[in-house]
């Protein structure tokens, strides 16, 4: 339970953790540092990794996922006054071929959406801001939880079904948070 006098706790899950660019969340969580105790998840991403050839990649990529399914989850408070929480985040990569995307989605986003709630709760986490949707909606009511729609996907390579799914999808987590932001205006529609 927080104290009644400490600073309502955020936490911030990015739409992708990387040091080596900026992340929109990232830089907005820096600067909520002085209204709110900070945190933000933290896991190797496998989408983001380069390699000289497609089977290097490919290779990488897969020992990234299975690294950071494994992880240890850890509290580390950095300079900038965020404390980063380290998190095993099972990535949809590993299973695709085994199961098929609509699938490996779904294993995938339940294993994390019970990560997420566990850092919710131990950490005492009263605002989330998610730009993931790897982790799914928190359940507890006591969260108030803003949703940043950062990434989209090329529309005209999807089916007419899988907009519709994806429409539906983002319908959801928009009503089920207190507030929604987007980067642009064709986001919003």
């Amino acid at each position: 339970m927080t104290p009644p006098n400490a600073k309502p706790r955020l936490l911030v899950v990015p739409h992708l953790y990387a040091e080596n660019i900026c992340v929109r969340e990232i830089e907005f969580a820096r600067r909520l540092t002085d209204a709110f105790d900070v945190f933000c998840l933290k896991w190797d991403d496998a989408l983001h990794v380069d390699a000289a050839s497609a089977l290097g990649r490919r290779a990488r990529q897969v020992g990234v996922a299975v690294a950071s399914a494994i992880a240890p989850r850890r509290l580390e408070r950095a300079a900038d006054g965020v404390t980063y929480v380290s998190v095993p985040v099972l990535q949809p990569i590993l299973l695709r071929r085994i199961v098929g995307d609509e699938r490996a989605q779904a294993v995938a986003e339940r294993r994390n959406h019970r990560v997420l709630e566990k850092v919710l709760r131990e950490c005492a986490i009263t605002h989330a801001l998610l730009a993931s949707e790897a982790f799914g909606i928190p359940e507890r009511h006591d969260v108030k939880v803003f949703f940043d729609l950062v990434d989209w996907f090329p529309e005209e390579s999807a089916t007419p079904a899988q907009l519709v799914a994806i429409r539906a999808r983002l319908a959801e987590m928009a009503c089920r948070a207190h507030a929604v932001f987007v980067v642009s205006e064709p986001l919003a529609e």
